[in-house]
């Protein structure tokens, strides 16, 4: 993402002074029950405003990318949501050892996927930006779970952040020792919806339109051996044992696993001809 020009700096500095009132913001910190000042310096925060990257400011935000970008180039005001982001990030410090790196390159060594350390690396990110994570209590903990709203899918993305938090206190706790304020911290409850599935006569269908083997297989596969498809991409014909009937799974990492080949809608075989 592009720095702002010095032209939007300058605004933006404007902008951020005028609306800090001489650099000083009244703040409620997380994990604090009190209202407390915080000094606080327009040039730092523009400073973050154009180090900071424009999807991390949205996160630790709440606002959208496009509102953040406007802000940076100073077309828009800063917001008071935005500034008390920038406050909260500004005066996080960071504690004597880099526990969350240590934590993530542990979790490398082990041999996760990169797409779960980037998840870890996401969400302990957001948590240690609003919470002192080396003295967090378990109340500062359920606060900003709490802070955390539910979307379409309910509370996906707050048990999403428990889990991360679970996995790295746990971590830090059997490494050094530490206090684990997640030990009495109870999982977000989720709900268990119904997901749509085709029925015989839609799937017949679909096998109708197909013209080669390969395409019928892959719509097999997909209805009869619930693979996802991420999965389904990496089998090779070395992973399917005709006799067992089985297909070997290759997930995230180094997770392997098997799934049923049943032969698909009642004896249409031809589609299992890869």
């Amino acid at each position: 993402m592009a720095t702002a020009s010095s032209g939007g700096s300058e605004e933006g500095l404007s902008r951020l002074s005028q609306k800090t009132h001489s650099g000083k913001l009244s703040s409620s910190r997380a994990g604090s029950s009190e209202e407390e000042h915080l000094t606080f310096n327009p040039q730092t925060a523009l400073r973050l405003l154009n180090k900071l990257k424009v999807s991390q400011i949205a996160e630790l935000s709440g606002l959208s990318k496009a509102y953040v970008s406007q802000v940076r180039h100073g077309i828009c005001p800063p917001s008071q949501k935005l500034i008390h982001a920038l406050v909260e990030s500004s005066h996080y410090k960071r504690p004597e050892h880099d526990y969350l790196k240590f934590f993530l390159e542990s979790r490398m060594a082990r041999g996760v996927s990169p797409k779960t350390t980037a998840f870890y690396r996401d969400r302990l990110w957001r948590f240690a930006a609003n919470v002192e994570y080396s003295r967090a209590s378990r109340q500062q903990i359920e606060r900003y779970l709490n802070s955390i709203p539910p979307n379409r899918h309910g509370f996906g993305n707050r048990h999403a952040s428990y889990r991360a938090l679970k996995a790295f206190y746990n971590w830090l706790h059997s490494e050094y020792a530490l206090d684990n304020p997640m030990k009495n911290v109870s999982a977000p409850i989720l709900g268990k919806p119904i997901l749509p599935s085709l029925s015989k006569e839609q799937v017949e269908e679909l096998l109708h339109f197909t013209d080669n083997h390969r395409d019928r297989a892959i719509i097999a596969l997909f209805t009869e051996s619930g693979l996802r498809l991420s999965e389904l991409a990496k089998v090779k014909a070395s992973d399917i044992d005709w006799q067992a009937r089985t297909i070997k799974t290759h997930r995230e990492g180094p997770q392997r696993g098997l799934c049923p080949l049943w032969e698909p809608l009642g004896g249409t075989s031809a589609a299992m001809d890869i």
